[in-house]
């Protein structure tokens, strides 16, 4: 340990990563290994290989690096591990957490189910939150969706910003709260549009959730179509046109040269 930390750590090597951390150290033992020590006959190469055959064999199982302990969420879905706090889903707040912490991520166990997964990040005394964690809880409190610390720094794809303000300008009152349910299919599929083709069923709680993943005439009916590519990104094809009571009622009135929403 001494012999590489003072030939191969000296001074401290500058690296954006630790794969290129451990490539800069593989390239050092290699080049070292051409070191013919004093007072023997080859290279540490030639005398590593007669070693060889006195080697163990290596376990069969492989050995995973990594730091495991348990801590319990606190009322805001939170788990603290070494100074940091990440997130796990509502449900688990005041439950025992098992902490599975390696080199590269932070895996969150309840009983026998990983529940959440996160990168392991190295500052101190920092949050990090899974915005997917809280959309169950917001579902009951739509109207802090725009204010919620966990949603702060959430970059949506530009079709579910249209989608919401399609479901808000509604006249049959779909807003937020539906828009929160199409944001709960993300627990169990991906950014890369889970409509398109689904692996769960759709949730039935509400309408929007099926036009996205139907192709029944109903649903084309709600949507125009249930969605349509629109340059190079998903929206709903009604997106592209007008729509709502009050876009029609004002079209209607300049047609009539009346005030929207008012009579003669």
């Amino acid at each position: 340990m001494d012999f590489g930390r003072a030939n191969f750590l000296l001074p401290v090597p500058k690296v954006s990563s630790l794969v290129e951390l451990n490539e800069m150290l593989d390239e050092r033992c290699r080049t070292d290994l051409q070191r013919q020590l004093w007072g023997k006959n080859g290279t540490k190469e030639v005398l590593l290989t007669e070693e060889r055959a006195a080697f163990l064999p290596l376990p069969a199982q492989e050995c995973e690096a990594r730091r495991v302990t348990q801590a319990n969420a606190n009322s805001l879905s939170l788990v603290q591990f070494d100074t940091n706090r990440y997130s796990v889903p509502v449900k688990y707040a005041h439950r025992k957490i098992t902490v599975v912490a390696t080199v590269d991520d932070v895996k969150l166990v309840f009983e026998d189910r990983l529940i959440a997964r996160q990168r392991r990040h190295w500052g101190r005394k920092e949050y990090f939150y899974d915005p997917i964690h809280y959309l169950s809880l917001l579902e009951r409190k739509p109207g802090v969706f725009d204010y919620a610390r966990p949603l702060a720094d959430w970059q949506l794809p530009g079709c579910l910003n249209v989608l919401r303000r399609r479901m808000e300008c509604a006249p049959d009152g779909l807003g937020t709260k539906e828009f929160i349910q199409v944001l709960l299919l993300l627990e169990k599929e991906t950014l890369g549009c889970p409509w398109k083709k689904p692996s769960v069923a759709p949730c039935p709680r509400t309408r929007a959730n099926k036009a996205l993943l139907s192709d029944s005439p109903k649903s084309r009916g709600f949507w125009g179509s249930p969605i349509a590519s629109c340059g190079g990104r998903l929206v709903p094809q009604s997106a592209r046109h007008g729509g709502g009571r009050r876009a029609r009622e004002s079209r209607a009135s300049r047609a009539g040269g009346r005030r929207p929403g008012r009579g003669r």
